[in-house]
Formats: structure tokens, C-alpha cells, sequence
């Protein structure tokens, strides 16, 4: 192992404390990186190292306005926010990313049930609809599945239930 001299880690402790990151250090002083972060731990401590990785797409000021639009403003799904994301603040981001950010924020999804609109009707209610043989029949949900945001705990209001008509 090679010894290095008191100067030597003296100016790299100096140039890491200026905010030069390990890998200029590395270039500059030809040191190894190892030896290098060795010496940050020993002689700057509170030096805090740069933030390495791809930024994040969504910033918690984003995450939090997504939230406030699907609690105050009801906006009953991902692919509605992104848009809205794209079109007010220039962000392109894939729904995914909408829907983990709602997650982290406490959000989860539940499935939309189907509000049983005619369980309590009378005879008379009855009488008044018209039977014919062109009713169309929804088989197996091909409308597909309706999710809707909330947070955990909570009970479901009118915005998380589908309506149906006849």
C-alpha cells in the first residue's frame, strides 16, 4: 500500500471540502477511490456527498398537488392527472409514476363498487319500467374495472361508487 504524504491529504481534504466531489479528487490528485473516501471520512466528516442517480421525475411539490387534485377536485384516475400534468406544468411523466407518487402519499386504490340504485323501489316503480327484449346486457364487465383514490381508513363517499341506469 502505498503511503501518502500529509500534503497530499491535506489538499484533498481541502478540495472536498470546496465541494469537489471524490471522483475529480481521484483525477486531479491521481489517488485511488478508495483512499480518497477514506480520507473524506477521516478528516471531513460533515461534508455531505452529492446526490448521485437520474433526478427524480415528480418533485414533492408535484406529488402534493396530484394529491389535492384527487381529493379536492375529484379527478378519478392517473391517466387524468398525467394529462393535466402535461398540459399545466410541461411535466411528461408515465401514469405509473402518477400512481406511485399517490401511493407514497398515502393513497391507495379500491375498486368502484356498483351502486344498487333500484333496491329499494316499490311495486308501483316497478310497474313503471318498460320491459322489451332489446335490453342490452353488460356480461363479464366489458366496460372494464372504474378504481378510485383514498386513503386508507376512510369510508367511501359518492365520487368513489358508479351509478348505473337502466
Amino acid at each position: 500500500m502505498k503511503v501518502t504524504t500529509v500534503s497530499v491529504v491535506n489538499s484533498a481534504a481541502t478540495m472536498l471540502r470546496s465541494g469537489v466531489s471524490i471522483r475529480e479528487a481521484v483525477r486531479k490528485l491521481s489517488l485511488g477511490r478508495s483512499t480518497i473516501g477514506r480520507i473524506k471520512m477521516e478528516h471531513c466528516p460533515g461534508v455531505e456527498s452529492s446526490k448521485s442517480g437520474r433526478p427524480r421525475a415528480l418533485s414533492e411539490a408535484d406529488k402534493r398537488y396530484c394529491v389535492c387534485k384527487v381529493a379536492k377536485e375529484r379527478f378519478s384516475n392517473a391517466v387524468k392527472i398525467t394529462k393535466l400534468l402535461e398540459k399545466a406544468f410541461l411535466i411528461k411523466v408515465h401514469t405509473e409514476t402518477v400512481r406511485g407518487g399517490l401511493r407514497t402519499a398515502g393513497l391507495g386504490v379500491i375498486e368502484k363498487p356498483e351502486k344498487k340504485f333500484c333496491l329499494d323501489w316499490t311495486v308501483d316503480d316497478w310497474k313503471r319500467v318498460i320491459w322489451t327484449d332489446q335490453t342490452k346486457i353488460n356480461r363479464f364487465n366489458l366496460y372494464g374495472r372504474q378504481w378510485a383514490w383514498i386513503r386508507s381508513g376512510a369510508q367511501l363517499q359518492n365520487q368513489h361508487v358508479v351509478k348505473l341506469t337502466l
